[in-house]
């Protein structure tokens, strides 16, 4: 579904995040589930409100896809290197990027 989600939006959009939902897990699993549950509840309602006001989204690695055009532009600002493997915040930092390049 989310590649098909993708393919219809990749068109208009250089950088897509959907927000990513847990599945269900064991209560001893307690810990993880938390932070999967702020995780997707912080994307559900930061992502839309922050490409309103700004303009940009922010990757978050997962459920993110990139248009041909976005990777380009990466690559060229990266000196043939579309993701900085070294950086702890690339996915914060990608997502600033391709709001100056494209």
């Amino acid at each position: 579904m989310e590649l098909r989600l993708f393919n219809y939006l990749v068109e208009r959009k250089d950088l897509i995040q959907i927000p990513v939902y847990p599945f269900e897990r064991e209560w001893t699993h307690f810990t993880s589930m938390t932070y999967i549950d702020e995780f997707s509840e912080l994307h559900g309602k930061d992502v839309p409100v922050r490409e309103a006001l700004a303009g940009q989204v922010p990757s978050a690695g997962v459920g993110t896809c990139f248009s041909r055009r976005a990777v380009t532009a990466l690559l060229a600002d990266g000196d043939g290197i579309a993701f900085d493997v070294q950086s702890l915040t690339e996915d914060y930092d990608i997502g600033f990027r391709l709001k100056e390049k494209v």
